[in-house]
């Protein structure tokens, strides 16, 4: 433990970073707060929120037509009902990070419920646009110093775009898709690296094959489009 806390890992790039994005947590709360009320919260928004909510309680899967399904309160999207009731752009995941921060709010599944606590259905896409900047700050600081990595990053603070989609401000959610395809790219590269090293070197890189899995699993589950993203990863690999 106390080789993890050291002063490589967190001197003050790490905590100048850490106040950029601290910056880009408070614009995504104050956006929010002030610049859209609780029950501005669209159908799409509920009908995704109640589709995890009924799996993560075991009633249903999400995205696929189901019995439970209350008509009248939420009602699916366009491409949804076209396509007999099935989701054809997003996968269950995309549903269960929807709903993961309402879990364990006792009457989630009722309407006002969800139009109240609209704001906790954001947070897992907040949080999503944190982790992606500090991923864009430890990727630009590798390749072209501390320099490099504060000017990545605080454009990416400060971009009303990022903020946006962070907070799901008239936005669709797909911060999760982005910070996974950023992920499956720059680890694909990172596990290259090890391809040809010895094989104790390899079995060392498993924390780097399991993040690349991850990555491609969140991208992909946010958006079916992105498994294009695989013979890429490929392609960069080899």
């Amino acid at each position: 433990m106390a080789r993890f806390f050291t002063r490589e890992r967190f001197g003050q790039p790490q905590v100048l970073a850490a106040l950029l994005l601290l910056g880009f947590l408070g614009q995504c709360f104050w956006l929010l707060i002030r610049g859209r009320q609780p029950l501005d919260v669209d159908s799409s928004e509920i009908f995704r929120v109640q589709e995890g909510l009924r799996q993560w309680r075991g009633e249903s899967i999400a995205g696929t037509p189901s019995i439970e399904r209350l008509e009248g309160l939420s009602s699916p999207p366009a491409e949804v009902e076209a396509n007999q009731g099935y989701d054809p752009n997003h996968s269950p995941l995309w549903y269960l990070l929807a709903s993961s921060a309402l879990v364990h709010w006792q009457s989630g599944s009722q309407l006002n419920s969800i139009r109240d606590w609209g704001w906790l259905a954001r947070l897992p896409y907040i949080t999503f646009g944190v982790l992606l900047g500090a991923s864009l700050w430890y990727v630009a600081r590798r390749l072209y110093g501390n320099a490099g990595g504060y000017i990545s990053l605080g454009l990416y603070c400060f971009s009303p775009v990022m903020i946006r989609n962070s907070t799901l401000w008239f936005a669709q959610p797909e911060i999760g898709a982005a910070w996974g395809t950023f992920g499956a790219i720059f680890t694909a590269i990172a596990v290259a690296h090890t391809l040809y090293a010895p094989r104790e070197v390899v079995l060392w890189n498993w924390r780097r094959i399991l993040l690349l899995g991850l990555s491609l699993a969140l991208a992909i589950g946010c958006q079916f489009s992105l498994i294009i993203l695989v013979p890429i990863a490929l392609v960069f690999m080899l």
